[in-house]
């Protein structure tokens, strides 16, 4: 479970990049929001989904 994870965060921070390197310098607000989600990513990367039984 911790490796899918782990490469669908990857795979999303590289959408987020890719995203960030497409927008406008100008664009500010748009800069942020995909900044403020990549800092999101990484937290939960951090903290990767358990497992639970019930």
């Amino acid at each position: 479970m911790k490796s899918f994870h782990s490469r669908h965060v990857q795979a999303l921070m590289r959408s987020l990049d890719s995203r960030i390197a497409s927008t406008s310098r100008d664009d500010i607000a748009t800069l942020n929001q995909l900044q403020s989600e990549k800092i999101a990513l990484r937290k939960s990367h951090a903290t990767p989904p358990t497992l639970t039984t019930a």
